[in-house]
């Protein structure tokens, strides 16, 4: 479940991106503002309730965890709301327990009403991307994956946005390079289903001139983050020297 996506807040699977000054900005609507900080209160909530949730999946005293090659497939549902999709594979092998490394193909769109200010009063909307990439080396506190885990990221992005005044198309690409920190939870015994809430931050860069492109020019936000949730299920292949 997301709690933002987009440009400036994204919605309860929380993809959520804006620049740190729209936050504080007394420019911004009442509308906006209500709608930004009860995702941000949301997100708060779950992450101090997911410790608590995921009680059961610590190991009990005495025990200790084995190290396992685990492949996961997860999904982000934010981008099935805006007609678009999320598929990704994680890998982590059993000789580097607390990494992993996981690629995601995605495809989206941002409502009109989360585009930043700028943009709209330049007469930008439908702002989506076709399918894009993303790159994640996480490190996880504990070597059974479950728990905080932290990283860096790359995103990919091949957008396209419309100038409302002509309704010309404009196409362009975009990097976005971040930080991201998130926490599994496993909240069922004897499953492999997890749930993985996480936020990054970093900065969209543009690939590219700008010089094909027409005026006015579509603003990146100078500072972006997202919030996410993502759902997902891991399996561990069995080591053979134990048959």
């Amino acid at each position: 479940m997301v709690v933002g996506w987009g440009e400036k807040t994204f919605v309860v699977n929380i993809y959520h991106t804006t620049t740190m000054k729209t936050l504080i900005t007394p420019k911004n609507s009442s509308a906006h503002l209500i709608h930004r900080f009860a995702t941000l209160k949301v997100f708060i909530v779950l992450m101090a309730l997911w410790p608590m949730m995921s009680y059961s999946q610590f190991s009990t005293p005495g025990t200790a965890e084995q190290p396992a090659t685990t492949l996961s497939l997860e999904t982000d549902p934010a981008p099935y709301l805006y007609k678009g999709y999320s598929v990704s594979l994680r890998f982590s092998h059993k000789a580097f327990p607390h990494w992993s490394v996981m690629g995601s193909l995605f495809q989206g769109g941002v409502p009109d009403a989360l585009l930043t200010k700028t943009n709209k009063e330049l007469g930008w909307r439908n702002l989506r991307f076709s399918p894009s990439y993303a790159l994640f080396v996480d490190y996880s506190l504990r070597q059974s994956g479950r728990g905080l885990f932290f990283g860096p990221a790359v995103f990919l992005y091949n957008n396209y946005v419309t100038l409302s005044t002509t309704g010309q198309r404009v196409d362009f690409r975009t990097a976005y390079p971040n930080v991201r920190i998130g926490y599994t939870i496993f909240p069922f015994k004897r499953s492999n289903l997890y749930i993985t809430p996480w936020f990054n931050i970093g900065k969209e860069i543009q690939m590219g001139s700008n010089a094909a492109r027409p005026e006015p020019t579509y603003q990146l936000s100078p500072v972006k983050y997202i919030m996410a949730v993502h759902l997902g299920y891991r399996f561990k292949f069995q080591d053979s020297s134990r048959r």
